[in-house]
């Protein structure tokens, strides 16, 4: 994870006791909007970009924002003491904990007295304004790393169906098995791609990235923990191996299979030839 150029002339943080940061997670290139404001560069698993979209002040009771897109991150920081009403802060943490995910619920720690609740896709910080732009920092990445190792999750969460139908591959094959040849040469091409995707990630995750500071790493490494990273990342790694045992053990029997197909045509062909050599011999001595 590097910091790009565009980040050394960041805008000041807008006045106000509460403020909106509508972030973006863009694969490729950094993007040519002028407007957008690049934060981040990602080069693990892929690269991409966390582009900075809005960063506004919100109005005491104003409404909050509902629609989180797949690669967005939406962020509110609230001022901390008397300057953020009861209320407000209420409709704050309510905000957050909507429709909160019961295998990934809102999260809660400290770091040196800003109080930071996080979930996939939003996050608040009630705290000190100067400490806004670290804060922030660290929660973007966070939230890359974590969204990325969700996704590996979810794809062979939902491949494992077709795994299972192609148990079947791995032994004894017949035929009309060889008709899925290119569908397992194509499942051995994902399953490379979610190792390789996996030990990109991995390291990133056990690890909070060096160019955040120490206060923001310790909280990196805090909502890591919150999130059972290290499990999970253990959990990914077992169900990655198991599919790609599953794909090279079906590979090897349809290479065998086809292998001996081609055996018993050159067999049946020398067989045929040599029982036309008989018949021309025979024919020869009759006549």
């Amino acid at each position: 994870m590097v910091a790009p150029h565009a980040e050394q002339g960041r805008e000041p943080t807008p006045s106000g006791t509460c403020i909106l940061h509508r972030v973006t997670f863009t694969p490729g290139a950094a993007p040519r909007d002028q407007a957008a404001r690049c934060l981040v560069q990602f080069e693990d698993p892929h690269p991409a970009y966390a582009v900075l979209l809005e960063r506004s002040p919100l109005a005491h009771m104003q409404a909050l924002p509902e629609d989180v897109a797949r690669d967005d991150l939406l962020m509110v920081f609230a001022s901390a003491g008397l300057q953020t009403s009861h209320a407000w802060r209420q409709t704050l943490e309510a905000w957050i904990r909507a429709d909160d995910d019961v295998d990934q619920p809102t999260l809660e720690t400290m770091s040196f007295g800003e109080r930071i609740l996080w979930r996939p896709g939003r996050a608040l910080i009630i705290g000190n304004p100067e400490r806004c732009e670290e804060l922030l920092a660290g929660i973007v990445a966070f939230s890359w790393y974590e969204g990325c190792l969700r996704g590996l999750e979810t794809d062979i969460a939902a491949f494992w169906s077709t795994a299972d139908d192609d148990i079947e591959l791995t032994h004894m094959p017949c035929k009309r098995h060889q008709a899925r040849s290119s569908h397992v040469d194509a499942c051995v091409t994902r399953t490379t791609r979610w190792r390789m995707a996996y030990t990109r990630l991995e390291t990133c995750l056990e690890k909070a990235p060096t160019r955040l500071s120490s206060a923001v790493r310790r909280l990196y490494n805090e909502l890591a923990m919150q999130t059972d990273v290290h499990d999970r990342l253990v959990s990914l790694d077992d169900r990655i191996e198991v599919l790609q045992d599953l794909y090279e053990l079906a590979t090897d029997r349809l290479s065998e299979h086809r292998h001996v197909i081609q055996e018993l045509r050159v067999e049946w062909l020398i067989v045929a030839l040599l029982l036309v050599e008989a018949a021309l011999s025979v024919w020869q001595w009759l006549t």
